[in-house]
């Protein structure tokens, strides 16, 4: 526990005023303050079902695993085939990822992506971080 409270500790020091601000801002405050430069990360709790439609039609839909709720559908969307390849890419993406990953891997627009990612979180299958990657501790 000792080793543990220095590592809090070193990491709490490290933390600005606006993260800890932001940190207890509701999730829609959270979306609405994203931007190229915004980090995220995929709900581990959250799955992506894809049924192909017609022609280049594809129903993606999150599911999302709740231990007092059971399985809930947290996002039922209609998306081209391009779009669900990205969709399905990001997630299963493992760690912290900035649209710009997003952008270079599909030629996207970072405009286009960003919306996508808003409805990626509203749909819960993203978390958007508030805050800046922590720096490992040199000592550790």
């Amino acid at each position: 526990i000792e080793d543990l409270l220095g590592e809090l500790k070193w990491i709490a020091s490290r933390l600005t005023p606006d993260q800890v601000i932001h940190s207890g801002a509701n999730l829609n405050h959270r979306i609405a303050q994203i931007n190229d430069q915004s980090r995220f990360q995929v709900i581990p709790t959250a799955q992506v079902e894809c049924q192909t439609q017609a022609g280049d039609e594809h129903r993606v839909k999150v599911l999302n695993q709740d231990l007092t709720r059971g399985t809930r559908e947290t996002l039922d969307i209609t998306v081209d085939g391009s779009t669900a390849d990205m969709i399905k890419w990001i997630a299963a993406q493992v760690g912290a990822f900035y649209p710009s990953l997003i952008c270079d891997k599909f030629s996207s627009s970072p405009t286009d992506t960003i919306e996508l990612l808003k409805i990626l979180c509203q749909g819960e299958l993203l978390m958007p971080l508030w805050f800046e990657p922590i720096r490992q501790n040199e000592n550790s």
